[in-house]
């Protein structure tokens, strides 16, 4: 059994998936755990992956829709991720496949 702090482990959250930091290595697919401020938005979309978010805590609003604590949002490979809190949230990512360079911020 093994003991981690989320900050000793991969980049903004990010603690498994494809890149030295991570806690478990694979190319599979990539898990973050995030805590955000409301109202930041960092509007992208991702060429190759699709990206899962689920909200553990907060409300959220994505392409015009209210979310809330267990609601799950799936970005496919192309759509706008333009989700911005109505309050701080917690949420957790899976992006799949892992890995790449494709995210594209607008």
């Amino acid at each position: 059994m093994k003991f981690y702090k989320q900050d000793e482990v991969g980049a903004r959250g990010w603690f498994i998936g494809n890149y030295p930091e991570a806690l478990v290595q694979t190319d599979k697919f990539e898990v973050c755990y995030d805590e955000v401020e409301r109202n930041i938005c960092e509007p992208h979309y991702h060429t190759r992956c699709t990206e899962i978010v689920l909200i553990i805590e907060g409300t959220v609003v994505a392409g015009g829709k209210t979310c809330k604590k267990g609601d799950i949002v799936v970005f496919e490979k192309g759509d706008v991720n333009d989700m911005v809190g109505i309050t701080d949230y917690k949420i957790v990512v899976i992006k799949i496949p892992a890995g790449g360079n494709d995210k594209v911020e607008l």
